[in-house]
């Protein structure tokens, strides 16, 4: 589900405090801040960041946590792209990954750095999925 951010902050705190690294999805769906908020927790890696803002960029660049794209899951719920070259101009390590939900699935990773090619083209050369 969607959650508030400070109730998401309070429960990636617990897991932290319990020794627990925090890998999460964020701004998927809505503008919520969530990339900013995992940077204050200093994320490991943060997935989806089809609405992710400048600030949450930064801030991911500036404490070194990860951008997991779904390109397949943005093309199957018909999101729009993350931006994935300003992330990278900005010093995010961005990886490519698949997701696996019951309305929004690919288990290929193969395909999905070939959507990925396709579909980002303007924004990434295909040099850039082996890198």
């Amino acid at each position: 589900g969607v959650f508030e951010i400070e109730d998401s902050r309070k429960m990636l705190k617990a897991g932290q405090d319990a020794g627990l690294r925090i890998n999460f999805h964020g701004d998927e769906l809505f503008p919520l801040g969530g990339a900013e908020m995992g940077a204050q927790l200093k994320a490991e890696a943060i997935s989806h960041l089809e609405e992710i803002s400048p600030a949450g960029i930064k801030g991911m660049a500036d404490a070194g946590s990860v951008a997991v794209i779904l390109p397949t899951t943005a093309y199957i719920l018909r999101l729009k792209h993350p931006p994935v070259r300003d992330m990278i101009n900005s010093g995010v390590i961005v990886a490519l990954g698949t997701d696996f939900n019951p309305i929004a699935y690919c288990l290929s990773i193969a395909y999905s750095d070939a959507y990925r090619c396709l579909s980002y083209l303007n924004r990434l050369g295909l040099e850039r999925s082996s890198n």
